[in-house]
């Protein structure tokens, strides 16, 4: 009960400082206009479930560097706003700019099952999950070598 509680108050006090961080990232933008900037901003609306304004800003980063983190994103904020069609695309988008990346594969699976494109949602599934016993893989070895 605490820690519900506890989350209650900070999604308040989120909610009370979203407007001044909207702004500090806005004058950020008006005096160096960077995709960074951009990104961190859409990250903020899509945290609070502003998907429309979120995807707004991640064209403006993408439009200033292609990334996959902000394709993955923005396709977030598409599938939450039940617009598979459009998820999809930036989810591919994300597999393009980094193939090794589980979650874009999981993602794009999520969106064809949605779609009813069930054959190719599981073949993404199974990208995904190959991908990810790989990063696991990869984790552990670089873990094991350091003795952590």
């Amino acid at each position: 009960k605490e820690a519900q509680c506890r989350a209650e108050i900070d999604t308040i006090l989120g909610y009370c400082f979203l407007q001044d961080a909207v702004e500090a990232y806005l004058d950020a933008i008006k005096i160096y206009p960077n995709p960074n900037a951009y990104y961190n901003l859409a990250n903020l609306y899509k945290d609070f479930e502003k998907y429309e304004d979120a995807i707004q800003y991640y064209k403006c980063s993408i439009e200033l560097e292609a990334d996959n983190e902000a394709y993955c994103n923005m396709g977030v904020c598409y599938y939450n706003l039940e617009d598979d069609i459009h998820a999809l695309e930036c989810f591919q988008k994300a597999v393009r700019l980094n193939p090794n990346d589980s979650i874009s594969y999981r993602n794009m699976g999520n969106a064809l099952y949605n779609l009813k494109e069930y054959e190719e949602a599981q073949k993404y599934y199974r990208w995904a999950f190959l991908w990810l016993i790989l990063e696991l893989n990869n984790s552990l070895s670089g873990n094991l070598k350091y003795g952590i």
